[in-house]
């Protein structure tokens, strides 16, 4: 699985360990650091970590009213998502381990 994009389902069966998330398509962030990223940059980056379209959707609504920029990424944590209206297990997931290999979180 090294090396493979995971889905968040993959995800929360296999753990993000399995996965090589550190590579980030450069067209998702347009090359500028992380704590510059907008919110469509931030979702278009997690779209491109494997979450899936239609939690990109509702990802999209809860970011854009919560104004979740690069800037906040490396502050959320499971239960902020979860707060903030993201009851997936398996997309929070998804979206910690993004974080984790962007940022070195955790690490």
């Amino acid at each position: 699985m090294e090396g493979q994009r995971a889905n968040a389902s993959d995800i929360a069966r296999h753990g993000a360990r399995r996965y090589n998330l550190q590579q980030i398509p450069s067209n998702s962030h347009s090359g500028r650091n992380t704590d510059q990223w907008s919110v469509e940059e931030v979702l278009n980056w997690l779209q491109n970590y494997g979450v899936a379209q239609e939690s990109i959707v509702e990802l999209s609504q809860i970011f854009k009213q919560q104004e979740i920029h690069g800037c906040q990424l490396q502050l959320l944590n499971d239960a902020m998502l979860k707060e903030m209206g993201i009851t997936k297990k398996g997309v929070r997931i998804a979206i910690l381990a993004a974080i984790e290999s962007r940022t070195g979180a955790n690490s």
